[in-house]
């Protein structure tokens, strides 16, 4: 996306969450992989653009829940490496989302984010854990505990 010749448009937030829908969906082992790598590029670009808070906050949070979506239906066909580093990146961008610096804060430091995406994502958190790490349930006892501390 990035990388288009000179006289071709730079990518916008549309751009991004088209390509990170079409990870969501793909069959691809590394696909969490992936969608982190698009984020992460969405967001540093979001920083350099001029858009309308309310805007701007549905999308970033429609992306992140695109890179938790891909976490949690990694193929379980997919080899172990893939579906460890899909459990870590689940984590993080779990981490990462409750944690970002939400465009639109007020002085109080509280967001006027939509509920339904902020419910949808705690969702693609368990579903992430409980496929991803279905053999442990020790472990993700613990994992979800802790997150929904934080």
């Amino acid at each position: 996306l990035e990388r288009g010749s000179s006289y071709l448009p730079k990518p916008d937030f549309i751009s991004y969450r088209l390509v990170l829908t079409a990870l969501e969906h793909c069959k691809h082992p590394d696909k969490a992989l992936r969608a982190r790598s698009v984020l992460d590029r969405f967001l540093q670009s979001m920083k350099k653009q001029n858009i309308l808070p309310p805007l701007l906050q549905d999308n970033i949070q429609e992306a992140f829940n695109s890179v938790l979506t891909a976490c949690a239906y990694t193929p379980s066909n997919a080899s172990v490496h893939f579906r460890h580093e899909a459990a870590r990146i689940l984590v993080e961008t779990f981490r990462d989302m409750n944690s970002y610096d939400w465009p639109g804060n007020g002085e109080d430091g509280n967001t006027k984010r939509n509920n339904g995406s902020i419910q949808e994502s705690y969702t693609l958190f368990i579903q992430g854990c409980s496929h991803l790490l279905g053999s442990s349930p020790c472990e993700r006892q613990v994992l979800i505990t802790s997150a929904f501390r934080e």
